[in-house]
């Protein structure tokens, strides 16, 4: 059980917020982002984006083990989009992450 839905609301907002911070500023086939930076900017801007999405997953996979899969209206919080940072994770995750959804979906057939 989630002891602080606000708290837990406040934390996954904030983890929603820094999966974008560097991803308006890079370039993508999806974005349409015009480039107003050099490769090498871009590069790093990659690096940093990288090192977010690896800790928002690992703190992600660690609530999810947890308290079991979060949606939005199990804490009481509008507009976050906590999937995302399962989408914008490195492959290396990807048996975690589908292990916990396969967990979850099968807890609540």
């Amino acid at each position: 059980m989630i002891e602080n839905k606000a708290e837990m609301c406040q934390l996954l907002a904030k983890m929603s917020s820094r999966d974008q911070l560097h991803r308006s500023k890079i370039p993508d086939a999806f974005s349409g982002n015009e480039i107003h930076y050099s490769i090498k900017e871009i590069d790093s801007i990659n690096v940093l984006q990288r090192k977010i999405d690896n800790h928002k997953t690992k703190k992600l996979i660690e609530i999810t083990k947890k308290y079991g899969w979060i949606s939005n209206e199990r804490i009481d919080c509008t507009n976050v989009d906590i999937w995302i940072i399962f989408r914008h994770s490195k492959p290396t995750y990807f048996d975690d992450i589908s292990e916990l959804i396969e967990k979850n979906t099968r807890k609540n057939d």
